[in-house]
Formats: structure tokens, sequence, C-alpha cells
């Protein structure tokens, strides 16, 4: 999925930002949105318009998560997200339990 244009944007019920992109996918990618309740429709010239909390370039690639939100794969993203893994490497090369890894990753006070 990937992101064609920005159309507007507007402050939502709960005063947070909302950008509102077209996007194209496959109907198999359509499925998977369906399925999970992805939030997005479908203009009367059979347009996909997606609502996302920042305004993203044409191209960005879209993906959708478990709990069917849709959200655009940046590469600070996917920096973070490399880090983090790269983190959690060192810790277990260097004996960490499981547990502590745990808590360090999601913030956690670990236990000496």
């Amino acid at each position: 999925m990937k992101i064609l244009a920005f159309k507007n944007s507007y402050i939502s019920k709960n005063g947070n930002p909302t950008y509102v992109h077209t996007f194209s996918c496959t109907q198999e990618e359509e499925s998977v949105l369906i399925e999970k309740g992805s939030i997005f429709r479908t203009t009367e010239d059979g347009m996909k318009i997606c609502f996302l909390q920042d305004k993203f370039p044409v191209g960005t690639t879209l993906a959708v998560s478990n709990n069917g939100k849709i959200y655009a794969q940046t590469e600070l993203l996917t920096k973070r997200v490399s880090n983090k893994v790269d983190a959690i490497k060192a810790f277990m090369a260097v004996g960490f339990s499981q547990e502590k890894i745990a808590a360090l990753a999601f913030g956690g006070a670990a236990e000496e």
C-alpha cells in the first residue's frame, strides 16, 4: 500500500490533528484491512482514503498493525525498531534475563 496524495486535514473530535490521504492497495490488501477492522473509506470515484496522525509524502509505504491501525512505514520508525532490536541482542549477549530485557525494552524498572 502506498500513499497517492494528501487531500486535507482537520482537527478530530478529540482535538487531534488528522491528515487525510488517498492510497493504493491490492484487493488482497483491502481484504486484510477489512478483516482487521481498519478505518478507511472508498470515495465515489473508487479512491481509498485513510486518516493518519501526520502528513506524509506521495509514495510513502503504508502498513496495517495487528489491531487494524493503518500507519506510515517511515525511515525513522524503521530505525527505531532496528535500534531496539540491536539493544536487545546486546543485552542477551551479556547474559541479561528475558524479564530484565523486557523491563528495559518497555520502560519498566528492571530488578537487579
